[in-house]
């Protein structure tokens, strides 16, 4: 039976989906369902290259505004990719691919499946926006990145509140689950996929790390046949 194409209207408020048909990966899981989270790989980026250094506030802020336009790294990623046991990538490779479209997710879908390779790609799994750090502080890059979190956490206006993201991940969640009896392979960003793993555990999906992802990292969840979502 040909899988159904994906609707937009199956989740309320994000319209502009790339309007594939879902795919049918060539090796089966031995699960009932099988979730591969995937970090997109490390950018080239100011921020990125150089997270020790020292850079006021209102830099950090720009540069922010800049990171949706950053590419990868190319040899640092593939250095990372051979480092991934072959098994892991070909069952990645052989599931349904979905992606932000974001271009370092993107470009990271394309490093680990194959340039050749479609891949449906949707707003819905895009990173959670960062607030504006104090223009006046000057600090290491790497923890204007960590502050800028611990003011969304602390309710600082921002383009995505908590709430809003949260209810984000719940979406991106049921968008996954209502993939049946398929593997399927997310790759995104690093906060938005920390929301998602712990909303994935809630429901009762199963993995041995639940800490932030690092570049290009590959997350499995697992549920057994038969065990209930919590909505």
């Amino acid at each position: 039976m040909e899988s159904p194409a994906i609707s937009p209207h199956r989740i309320p408020g994000y319209n502009r989906f790339f309007m594939g048909r879902l795919q049918k990966p060539d090796i089966a899981s031995s699960e009932s369902n099988r979730l591969f989270l995937i970090r997109h790989g490390k950018p080239e980026f100011p921020y990125t290259n150089e997270p020790g250094k020292w850079i006021w506030g209102s830099e950090f802020n720009r540069l922010s505004k800049r990171y949706d336009e950053s590419a990868l790294n190319g040899s640092w990623n593939r250095n990372r990719l051979d480092s991934h046991e072959p098994g892991l990538l070909e069952i990645v490779r052989s599931s349904l691919p979905l992606s932000s479209d974001i271009r370092r997710a993107t470009q990271t879908a394309s490093l680990v499946l194959g340039k050749e390779r479609n891949v449906q790609c949707h707003q819905l799994f895009r990173e959670v926006p960062l607030p504006a750090v104090p223009g006046f502080l000057k600090l290491p890059a790497y923890w204007h990145l960590i502050l800028a979190r611990l003011l969304w956490y602390a309710g600082k206006h921002s383009d995505e509140p908590r709430e809003q993201a949260r209810s984000r991940a719940s979406k991106a969640a049921d968008f996954l689950e209502s993939v049946d009896d398929q593997s399927v392979s997310l790759f995104s960003h690093g906060f938005f996929l920390y929301l998602l793993t712990h909303e994935l555990l809630r429901r009762g999906w199963h993995c041995e790390e639940t800490r932030p992802m690092r570049y290009l990292e590959i997350r499995s969840f697992v549920r057994k046949n038969g065990e209930p979502t919590t909505n």
